[in-house]
């Protein structure tokens, strides 16, 4: 084998694992361009399959402008401010002629009549910039493209008022600056659609920029193997350039031969990354995602990848040079004491001091930064996943904190009586009613709210730093983040376009205020606007945010947020009453009571318990929603029926000379010839043992826990006798049937019992299996939010099963647990409050919806951002795991000597490879720490210059603790893996190969580096 051959093709174990790492990064980067491409070209094809009514509107400052913009196309609505009394108005033109079905206004009036919020009949008197008018007011009509709060009229009264901008409607070219045209200039007539299709190519490019970082792995792999391989060959180099090989002609092999090898890795991670998204795909319609996401390879994937590739494997050749420049530069006798100094020992980890227990021991602690940088990537793409979810949520999805229409698909299709949010209020809460709106401006997609100020700040800790709270509905306050994104202050204006339907308005800027998360990046706007620009009805709201308040008063949406109304400390109510069937005249006889605090807040209650006439009081305290029990021993009675009260419930207890006993619980019916285990107790609850129980012509005695088993008879009917001496006796009869199924005893309760309509109440089902066998079923609770619980449940054992119930109407309500169909347990509780609350959060009926297609594209498009975001997160782990694996790989190769010696002195490979991935995890730990600190100061920094952003909202790292926690638990689980991998062909090896250093030029990776070697 020519020297040539041998340092271009002659690979090692070290290279062919650098392959695979840069196979994994390039199906990372060809995988994720795949995924992104698709899903941008989904959106856009969903966007125009759904959007019947796309018309543009633009904004100019001047009518002579936009009537020479309109064109044939375009439709110009002149309109002009003017002054109506002590308030300003704005007065709209519309002329007779329209085109497309998106303008459905009103038919103009006439030259002497206006349409608008007037009395029809009256007259009323405008004047404007130009002049004045007097015009009669005719009927507003059905709502239209503009407010009803607008004036509408002819063009030719705009004209004599002096108009003062215009709105085209439908023309081929937008607005720009030297037509003429007003700040803020062209939106969507109807933008739910195009907000997504806008956000989500937002979304796709922030998450390309952030891939685009794992491209950095290619060289930085590509240049430490390389590297690696020319210091394993410095024997061969100094043989090669004391014979005469010139310098340029050692950097062209070196460089051919990191060339070959990305481009076989580039080949294989090509393929990867078309293979494996589409298996994400189909993996995730096969768990129910609504995607409609189809990748393949067209002509823009391939115009997009082309470049992607070249520039791997440029820099791959690039890495591959650089790292030869090295050994190029130096002379032969300067090798050969390289080559010299490679085979000798170096310094292991050492180290007293109390650090010394989280130092590795046999690993080289300068992999410390290596493992970092591999993990840096990984963390970066999981942090921007996770702060995209956090911004797509909130439009898709609510919380404990949100009351929306049951069974409402999306916020915008729900509808919640605004006034809802008043009883919410007076239970202590801060309520904001709001409405959705999605709006693009200027290409720029970002989210609209109709709210109260007042209110929507109560529940958002928002906080105005500059102007004042809107007044009118033609007034709105602007987040800190939107108006840098969008480049607006207060004094400015924005037009608005409808979110699911036709509609437009204009809104001055008054107010910036600041608040925490997406909620900073948000325009407030007046509700009577929100209901303009949507399909939402007079009274309704889209959804109700709340929050509880900390003194349990409820916060006014008036500017002074006065309270208005104060819970009753006093929410203690008793629950639960239990006392013993009967007792005889020498046993004392027990009363438990259980309370709760329904209240808001700390609570105090003095507890009377009754016994015929005798009484015991208690002084009980509890915080808000706590629950305690009370046990009160009343003395021995006399002979007798006393009746036992506590709170609003009563009991009775049967004082006798005998004693009675009482079968444990048992079905209603049973198959023939199935074995029940009977518990026998007395009044007391305490197992009475060597009871005789008869069933037919079979008699049995109980064990010391008071059980015995018994199998029912052949027969309609069974009667189980249970006798004691001293004791009463009881009987029990159970059904018997061919068609009867052995199901658990059970109870049901409810909790709380009297709930308000907020509320969602739990259900606990108690199970008991009174059969010799075990019972295998599934539970179902009616009203509740979840499926039926599969549960198995031992002979004679116990066990629950809790559900969350739906929100329900005022009055009572009937719950039932089932097993397998078969009713086993039912309970009753009342929901109060008021009245007006029924259609809001009950049985789901409410205002209609239209707009169907706004929320079936809606599912599609965030399906597929779903898909996109998990695909993107599997791929970054696995180039992260091949990353780790060349990093700990140099690393173990390091102390391979080390390692030998442990193997020749009797360390099984299962030890090693322990004392290498413990080594490897106190690694992993403080590179984890330092990779999240990177890459959240990274996507910061990203997100601040607005390269991240999505739907309008700068994706500023939005990380609970919770989910850093989780993310770094995941990289150091990548970086043990890759460790993992790496030692796993090294301790395999005989201990013989890992002392003995093999010919350096014979190509492989045998030879023992320096110890001192950084990784």
């Amino acid at each position: 084998m020519s020297y040539r051959r041998a340092l271009v093709t002659n690979w090692s174990r070290r290279d062919r694992l650098a392959v695979l790492v840069l196979a994994t990064v390039t199906a990372l980067l060809v995988g994720t361009t795949l995924s992104v491409i698709a899903a941008s070209g989904e959106t856009t094809r969903v966007a125009a399959d759904q959007l019947n009514e796309s018309a543009d509107v633009t904004t100019y400052a001047d009518p002579t402008a936009a009537r020479d913009a309109a064109g044939a196309d375009g439709v110009v609505f002149p309109y002009a401010t003017a002054e109506e009394g002590d308030r300003t108005v704005t007065v709209v033109g519309v002329p007779q002629t329209r085109n497309g079905s998106a303008l459905r206004t009103a038919p103009p009036p006439n030259a002497t009549t206006v349409r608008g919020p007037a009395d029809p009949g009256g007259r009323v008197e405008l004047h404007g910039d130009a002049d004045s008018v007097t015009r009669s007011v005719v009927a507003p009509g059905t709502r239209g493209l503009f407010p009803e709060w607008w004036y509408v009229a002819t063009p030719s009264t705009v004209d004599q008022l002096g108009p003062t901008g215009a709105f085209v409607v439908g023309a081929d070219t937008p607005a720009d600056g030297s037509s003429g045209a007003a700040a803020r200039g062209t939106v969507p007539l109807v933008g739910g659609l195009v907000f997504f299709l806008r956000g989500t190519e937002q979304l796709l490019q922030s998450l390309l920029v952030v891939t685009g970082g794992a491209a950095l792995l290619t060289a930085v792999v590509v240049f430490s193997i390389t590297r690696m391989t020319v210091r394993d060959r410095l024997t061969t180099l100094v043989v090669l350039r004391a014979t005469g090989l010139e310098r340029h002609r050692v950097l062209w092999l070196f460089t051919a031969r990191a060339t070959l090898l990305t481009a076989v890795a580039v080949l294989a991670g090509t393929a990867a990354g078309i293979v494996l998204p589409n298996a994400a795909v189909n993996a995730a319609v096969s768990v129910g995602v609504s995607t409609t996401l189809t990748l393949g390879v067209s002509g823009r994937v391939l115009r997009v990848l082309g470049p992607l590739i070249g520039g791997v494997l440029g820099a791959g050749t690039l890495a591959g040079a650089i790292a030869t420049l090295s050994a190029v530069r130096a002379s032969p006798a300067a090798l050969a004491g390289h080559a010299d100094g490679a085979s000798t020992g170096g310094r292991g980890s050492r180290g007293d001091g109390p650090l010394a227990r989280f130092r590795p021991r046999l690993l080289p602690s300068n992999a410390l930064v290596p493992t970092a940088a591999t993990l840096t990537v990984f963390a970066a793409v999981a942090v921007v996943a996770v702060t995209a979810l956090s911004v797509v949520a909130p439009v898709t999805a609510t919380s404990a904190d949100v009351v929306m229409q049951e069974g409402a698909a999306h916020p915008w299709s729900s509808r919640v009586d605004a006034d809802y949010a008043d009883a919410l209020r007076s239970g202590g809460n801060r309520a904001s009613p709001e409405i959705f709106l999605l709006s693009v401006v200027d290409g720029t997609p970002f989210l609209a709210r109709g709210a109260d100020f007042g209110a929507y700040a109560n529940v958002s800790d928002a906080t105005l730093v500059d102007g004042r709270r809107p007044r009118t509905p033609d007034e709105a306050v602007i987040g800190r983040g939107l108006a840098r994104t969008l480049g607006v202050s207060p004094g400015e204006r924005l037009t608005l376009g409808g979110t699911n339907r036709p509609g437009i308005a204009r809104v001055d800027i008054v107010g910036t205020y600041r608040a925490a998360g997406l909620y900073d990046d948000q325009l407030i706007v007046p509700l009577a606007t929100a209901r303009h620009l949507s399909n939402v009805g007079e009274g309704d709201v889209n959804l109700i945010r709340t929050s509880a308040t900390q003194t349990g008063t409820t916060e006014s949406p008036s500017p002074a947020g006065t309270p208005v109304s104060t819970l009753s400390a006093d929410g203690i109510r008793v629950t639960a009453l239990s006392v013993p069937a009967s007792v005889t005249v020498n046993e004392s006889i027990p009363v438990t009571v259980t309370l709760d605090n329904d209240g808001r807040e700390t609570a105090s209650r003095t507890l009377t318990i009754g016994l015929g006439n005798a009484s015991v009081t208690r002084d009980v305290r509890l915080a808000a929603g706590e629950r305690t029990t009370v046990t009160v021993d009343f003395d021995r009675r006399p002979p007798g029926r006393y009746a036992v009260s506590a709170g609003d419930r009563t009991r009775t207890v049967t004082v006798g000379e005998q004693r009675y006993l009482s079968l444990g619980p048992l079905p209603d019916r049973g198959p023939p010839g199935a074995t029940l285990r009977v518990r026998v107790t007395n009044g007391t609850g305490n197992p009475v043992g060597n009871a005789t129980l008869t069933i037919g012509d079979t008699t049995v005695q109980t064990d010391g826990s008071g059980v015995a088993t018994l199998a029912l008879p052949a027969a309609d009917t069974a009667t189980i006798t249970a006798t004691a001496p001293g004791y009463e006796a009881t009987r029990r009869e159970i059904s018997v049937s061919r068609t009867a199924t052995r199901l658990p005893v059970a109870r049901l309760t409810v909790t709380p019992r009297l709930p308000g309509p907020l509320e969602r109440p739990r259900a606990t089902v108690d199970l008991r299996n009174p059969w010799n066998t075990t019972v295998d079923s599934d539970v179902a609770v009616s009203r509740s939010v979840g499926r039926p619980v599969p549960v198995e449940v031992g002979a004679g054992e116990r066990t629950n099963v809790t559900a969350t119930l739906h929100r329900a109407q005022t009055g009572v309500h009937r719950v039932e647990a089932t097993v397998d169909g078969a009713v086993i347990a039912q309970a009753t509780y009342e929901v109060r409050g008021d009245d007006r609350i029924l259609s809001a959060l009950g049985s789901g009926e409410g205002t209609t919806v239209t707009g169907s297609g706004l929320n079936q594209a809606t599912t599609a498009v965030l399906g597929n951002v779903s898909v996109l975001l998990g695909t993107l997160v599997g791929l970054a782990a696995l180039a992260t795991v091949a990353a780790t694996t060349v990093s700990f790989s140099r690393a173990v190769h390091a102390r391979r000597r080390t390692i030998g010696v442990h193997r020749a002195t009797g360390a099984t490979p299962l030890q090693v490879s322990r004392r290498v991935l413990t080594d490897a995890a106190r690694i992993a730990l403080p590179a984890a720490g330092l990779a999240l600190l990177c890459a959240m100061a990274a996507v910061w920094l990203l997100a601040r210059t607005d390269v991240l952003v999505a739907f309008g909202i700068a994706l500023v790292p939005a990380v609970t603790p919770g989910d850093l926690a989780a993310i770094a638990a995941v990289t150091v689980a990548l970086a043990v893996l890759g460790a993992a991998v790496a030692t796993w062909g090294l301790v395999r090896v005989e201990p013989a190969r890992l002392l003995d250093p093999p010919d350096a030029s014979s190509g492989d990776d045998r030879r023992p580096p320096r110890e001192d070697e950084d990784a």
